[in-house]
């Protein structure tokens, strides 16, 4: 299942690190774990090339995928931290952006699910109950993709709901 996602957001395998290529079900979801190898090319405080590893995140990533075999999936990113050898300054990798975007929990594929059925008028409340999503995140996508943009984008997007 990694592969496939490597693949659909063009991701290159030599970044990442898994044991098992296949979800793992923890209670009432499915968890993928993934380790970010990434390695980090320049310091932004003193713009140094060296670095050496310096362990991992305390706590891994968790993005949600779409469902797997009915139960939602979600995938735990381990991100591998930096250490500046010129002014000691830690860093992370960045997770790709075109697998989720800074400060979201939701992958942008779940995202353009969430946007295909709003558009195709199922209700708010069924789909979120198809793709084992709360309802607030459909209410969340909304305000932040379109709000912020042009107000006359989002009361056209809900007249399209609507109708």
């Amino acid at each position: 299942m990694f592969n496939c996602i490597l693949s659909h957001y063009h991701l290159q395998e030599k970044d990442w690190l898994y044991s098992d290529p296949s979800p793992v079900q923890v209670g009432h979801h499915f968890e993928l774990n993934v380790k970010l190898t990434q390695a980090a090319t320049q310091c932004p405080s003193c713009q140094g090339t060296k670095f050496y590893r310096h362990g991992t995140t305390p706590h891994p990533r968790k993005v949600q995928l779409t469902e797997y075999m009915g139960l939602p999936c979600f995938l735990m990113i381990t991100i591998e931290r930096y250490r500046c050898v010129t002014c000691g300054m830690t860093q992370s990798s960045q997770i790709p952006e075109q697998l989720v975007l800074k400060g979201h929990k939701d992958s942008t594929l779940l995202k353009t699910q969430i946007i295909r059925r709003l558009t195709e008028k199922e209700s708010i409340k069924d789909a979120s109950h198809d793709l084992n999503v709360s309802s607030h995140s459909f209410y969340q996508l909304i305000i932040t993709q379109f709000l912020p943009i042009n107000h006359k984008m989002f009361f056209c997007f809900l007249l399209i709901i609507l109708l």
